[in-house]
């Protein structure tokens, strides 16, 4: 298993069930969308969020890791926006 160091935390994508809407989009607004990741692991330093954590987080700014056949993604906590209730 995976232990972040720091303030990085270590997340399992996850995937957001599509909605039905009538409103499209431009291409530019879906580039802009943040991620949604499940928390693996917490570095030392992080506070405020916990293993089991569905959070939001900065798209482009994740470090992919492959472990095995399992792929994470690593981020700093700063760069997570929010906690899902």
């Amino acid at each position: 298993m995976l232990k972040p160091l720091a303030d990085h935390v270590v997340l399992e994508a996850v995937k957001e069930p599509a909605q039905k809407s009538t409103i499209l989009l431009p291409e530019s607004v879906e580039k802009e969308k943040s991620e949604i990741g499940r928390v693996v692991a917490v570095g030392p330093d992080v506070k405020n969020i916990k293993k089991g954590n569905i959070v939001f987080y900065r798209k482009y700014s994740e470090h992919k890791i492959k472990d095995g056949i399992k792929e994470f993604v690593v981020v700093k906590g700063e760069d997570i926006l929010a906690i899902k209730n």
